[in-house]
C-alpha cells in the first residue's frame, strides 16, 4: 500500500509521502495539502488545494485516469516508466492540469472514477465491472484511460446549465450511484451498461438525462 509498502496496514498512520509533498510545495503555496480523498475498489483520487486531481492503485481497468504502461522514460531514450512507480506513488491527471480543470469533488467506484470542477464540469473514466469481470465504459468502449466529459447540458438564456453534485456506487451508474444533479434541477445517469451476465442478459451503455 504506497511506494514501498508490500503490506496491509491495519490502523490509520501519517502518509510520509503527502507529508512530503506539502513541505516541497507540491500541492500549492504555504504548505498546502489534500482537501478532497475518495476510494475506489483498488485505487484511491484525492484533490490537492490547487483544484489538483491525483490518483493511485491499481489500474488494470483504467480507474487512474491516466496511461501506466509503457510510458516513455524522458530521461533515458528507448527505456519505459515503472509501472510500479506510476501507480504506488500518486500522480496528477496533467490531460485535466492541461485543461485548466479545477476538482472540488471525486468519487470513485470498483473501477469507475469521476471528478466535479468548480465551473460545473463533470469528467469521467475508467471502467464498470460485473460479478463476470470487466463491463466497459460505454458502448464498443471497454476502457477510457483518461478523463473525458459525458453529458450534453443543455443551455437556457443566460443560463448555462453545470452540473452540482455527483455521487458513487460500486458498479453501477444508474437509479442510484454514480449520477449527477445539474443547477437545472436535471438528474442525469447511466443506464443499460454493456454486459453479458450469466443469465445470459445483454445491455446496451448510454448516458442519459432525466428529469428528476
Amino acid at each position: 500500500m504506497g511506494p514501498g509498502i508490500l503490506d496491509e496496514i491495519q490502523k490509520p498512520k501519517r502518509n510520509l509521502w503527502a507529508e512530503e509533498q506539502m513541505q516541497k510545495g507540491t500541492f500549492g503555496e504555504g504548505n498546502a495539502g489534500i482537501e478532497f480523498v475518495a476510494s475506489g475498489g483498488l485505487h484511491t483520487v484525492f484533490i490537492d488545494e490547487s483544484g489538483t486531481v491525483w490518483t493511485c492503485g491499481v489500474n488494470d481497468d483504467a480507474a487512474l485516469g491516466r496511461v501506466t504502461q509503457n510510458v516513455p522514460d524522458p530521461n533515458d531514450p528507448g527505456s519505459f516508466l515503472s509501472v510500479d512507480d506510476l501507480t504506488s506513488i500518486p500522480q496528477p491527471l496533467q490531460s485535466l492540469v492541461d485543461e485548466g480543470f479545477r476538482a472540488v469533488k471525486v468519487v470513485a467506484g470498483d473501477s469507475i472514477s469521476a471528478a466535479l470542477s468548480d465551473k460545473g464540469e463533470l469528467r469521467v473514466w475508467g471502467s464498470f465491472r460485473v460479478n463476470e469481470g470487466s463491463l466497459g465504459f460505454a458502448s464498443g468502449l471497454k476502457h477510457q484511460f483518461t478523463p473525458v466529459p459525458i453529458l450534453a447540458l443543455s443551455h437556457k438564456p443566460n443560463d448555462i446549465e453545470k452540473v452540482s453534485s455527483i455521487a458513487s456506487g460500486g458498479n453501477h451508474l444508474s437509479s442510484s450511484p454514480p449520477m449527477a444533479i445539474s443547477t437545472h434541477g436535471v438528474l442525469a445517469s447511466s443506464h443499460n451498461l454493456v454486459a453479458k451476465s450469466s443469465r445470459g442478459a445483454r445491455y446496451t451503455a448510454q448516458f442519459r438525462r432525466r428529469s428528476s
